[in-house]
């Protein structure tokens, strides 16, 4: 080989690791203000966890459980919840609860919420193995969790705007910040006509594909499985939040047996479940699914509330 083939290999190189380098150094800059997921895919083990999709990754609020249970020697919790198929309870779910887990010791906390977005496939899939859900090809199923950040691979693959925009929004975040507890805060336009269209968009959705998903039983066998892991490691709570009553309307007509087929599972491995449907008129929602920032507040006290008395009555 000539030397000046050495010369380009050796440019060649140099260039793409600088290119590398200057990649890595705008990802790092990802500490919760551009994406939803990235930053509970990073960082340290956890002890205790609130769990389910984007609802309770929005609407349950750990500093203020964080607050009230230390004095009964729980290990601070960590919302560990993120979005609908991402983290419906499955094997994926589990294996990354597996994985997040510090497993030492039995004083956990676990927070399950549980409503049926999070328990339903489509039809079709009904009998289908895992690896055939939609929840196969996301970021649980396809990246490991890592004990420092930046994760490169999911970032490249899953974030869905221009790279700048990382270092754009660490200075001005847009309107969702995942906090270092794992909750994630939103704050979006609370006018009506902005809640309106928002809502009516999940409501058109749920009116057109509510008839083509019912309560698939391998979900619940996962949600079993998690909640018996679990129970290894300390305290299981299952919990269920509203939506607005347009939307629970449906939820309701559509699976009228949820609630019963909750409280069996919680009586058979003598856990509570709290369920919080009654406040479904009572709260203010971002788009007649997720509650609000002050909702979340809300329920998130009437539920260490409730914990608290459960504690104190053992």
């Amino acid at each position: 080989m000539s030397y000046p083939f050495f010369q380009f290999l050796a440019k060649t190189f140099l260039f793409g690791n600088l290119c590398f380098a200057g990649l890595y150094f705008i990802l790092s800059f990802e500490k919760g203000n551009a994406d939803p997921i990235h930053q509970k895919l990073i960082g340290p083990k956890r002890s205790s966890f609130i769990l389910g999709n984007s609802k309770y990754s929005q609407g349950i609020l750990p500093s203020i459980l964080n607050d009230k249970l230390e004095k009964y020697g729980f290990q601070p919790i960590y919302n560990f919840a993120l979005a609908v198929n991402v983290s419906s309870y499955s094997p994926f779910y589990l294996a990354a609860i597996q994985e997040k887990l510090e497993n030492k010791g039995s004083d956990g906390i676990f927070i399950l919420g549980v409503d049926p977005y999070s328990l339903t496939l489509t039809n079709d899939l009904l009998d289908a193995k895992p690896e055939e859900w939609p929840d196969s090809n996301l970021p649980l199923a396809i990246h490991s969790l890592i004990p420092f950040g930046p994760h490169v691979s999911y970032l490249l693959q899953w974030y869905p705007y221009p790279f700048y925009e990382i270092l754009i929004r660490y200075t001005r975040p847009a309107n969702e910040i995942l906090h270092s507890d794992g909750w994630l805060e939103v704050r979006v336009p609370m006018d009506s006509s902005s809640v309106n269209w928002r809502k009516s968009k999940i409501l058109n959705s749920l009116k057109s594909n509510i008839s083509q998903i019912s309560l698939s039983e391998q979900r619940f066998a996962y949600l079993e499985k998690t909640i018996g892991f679990l129970q290894n490691h300390g305290k299981v709570f299952l919990v269920r939040f509203p939506s607005a009553p347009e939307l629970m309307a449906y939820e309701n007509s559509a699976f009228p047996n949820f609630d019963s087929l909750i409280q069996i599972l919680g009586n058979k491995h003598q856990i509570s479940y709290f369920n919080f449907t009654h406040l479904a008129d009572s709260l203010v929602y971002t788009d007649g699914l997720h509650p609000y920032v002050d909702s979340g507040i809300l329920l998130s006290n009437g539920l260490v509330t409730l914990i608290e008395n459960h504690l104190d009555e053992e």
